[in-house]
């Protein structure tokens, strides 16, 4: 690797000059500079918000073009306070791309950081091309983004949009590669999970890591007392974006607060949009700081005011017969299975000077295997059909 070349820090005499990192760093990106741009290359704008939904497209883009294309992948600038270098890997990566495809969901729709990107590239004659996706139509954009050639995905074909595009800008000739089944697994399974309609019905969701968790054999797991910083190292080795005030974290779409307990416990809030793209980091938490690996995790989904739950069991699974929801009976406690997870509606009574009062939450039980979407807006949707989400 030159970037990495000793000869090349020697002087006449044979000695190495002195090299500060930023010199050596330097370097390096040059060279790998140097080395990406001989490949065509391209540029995907998108909110950070829908960056596992398109993940899975740039992956099998690469793949099926045998590696001969570059892609980067931006996010809606919320990392930028948290790294400093992150600009000047966006400068240098736009300063390389023939191509941009800015990928426009209802998360990034309203995202000045994608209008920002497309802007730039556009100033500096790259050719920029909209895509809506997750069910937004470019119909519905607005100016300037909308004064651009782009294209809708809705089916398979759309996909192939992308390839078209690539073709033509690069004089490539890749065969349609992008098929019903890659849709329909890829886009269409995951798509509706997330849809923004989750907001209308989630004010957050919190995953706790309690100190002792017992399993149903009476066995139990402890969580190691160094977590906190568990947690810094987990985050930092995934390359993850995040800020410290005090001992609270702050990422990309998720915060982590101790427990107001004799004994701090971490408590994960989640923004509901960001659950499928969390997923994966409470999944490596989990792993790293408890003393071993833990089945399941429990989410607790925090509805908006307007809706109530049933004020007990029976109400639930009466409500529920003939439907996608089946009574899980492997387990002593009343759970119900909905597709590839479990959940339960917690039910108890706090009973305060003169008025006993009935508080309710729905939690939801993942498999830490699971590699599926959550299908949290699904399970909703079909919850509020059969009457056990109420409004007020």
């Amino acid at each position: 690797n030159k970037a990495l070349d000793p000869t090349a820090l020697l002087g006449a005499s044979g000695c190495l000059h002195p090299a500060s990192p930023a010199m050596l760093a330097g370097q390096r990106r040059d060279y790998l500079l140097e080395e990406i741009s001989m490949k065509p290359t391209i540029f995907f704008s998108h909110s950070s918000l829908d960056g596992e939904r398109i993940k899975p497209i740039k992956e099998y883009l690469t793949k099926n073009t045998g590696n001969t294309i570059q892609i980067f992948m931006s996010s809606d600038g919320a990392s930028i306070p948290f790294g400093n270098n992150w600009l000047k890997e966006i400068e240098d990566a736009l300063a390389i791309c023939k191509l941009m495809f800015v990928w426009i969901t209802p998360n990034s729709a309203n995202s000045k950081w994608v209008y920002f990107e497309s802007g730039f590239a556009y100033s500096r004659s790259l050719k920029v091309v909209p895509i809506g996706f997750d069910g937004f139509k470019l119909e519905d954009l607005p100016a300037p983004l909308n004064l651009l050639q782009g294209f809708n995905i809705n089916s398979a074909s759309g996909l192939n949009n992308i390839i078209a595009v690539i073709n033509r800008e690069f004089d490539l000739t890749f065969p349609n590669f992008f098929d019903n089944d890659f849709y329909e697994n890829t886009v269409i399974k995951s798509s509706i999970e997330n849809s923004s309609e989750l907001l209308e019905y989630v004010n957050s969701i919190k995953c706790t890591f309690y100190p002792k968790i017992k399993m149903d054999d009476e066995s139990s797991f402890e969580l190691k007392q160094n977590w906190h910083q568990i947690f810094l190292e987990v985050l930092k080795a995934k390359e993850e974006s995040f800020t410290q005030e005090k001992v609270n974290i702050y990422g990309v779409g998720y915060k982590i607060y101790p427990s107001k307990e004799a004994k701090p416990c971490p408590e994960i809030y989640i923004d509901p949009l960001s659950l499928n793209n969390v997923w994966n980091i409470l999944k490596d938490l989990s792993l790293k700081t408890y003393e071993q690996k833990i089945k399941n995790l429990a989410l607790a989904i925090h509805l908006e005011s307007k809706y109530i739950l049933p004020d007990d069991h029976f109400l639930i699974s009466s409500r529920l017969v003939n439907t996608e929801v089946d009574l899980d009976t492997s387990h002593p406690n009343v759970l119900y299975k909905f597709r590839n997870i479990l959940f339960r509606i917690n039910i108890w009574d706090d009973n305060r000077p003169r008025k006993t009062i009935k508080w309710k939450e729905l939690v939801i039980i993942v498999d830490q295997d699971e590699q599926d979407p959550i299908p949290l807006l699904s399970l909703i949707k079909l919850l509020e059909k059969q009457y056990v989400i109420k409004k007020r």
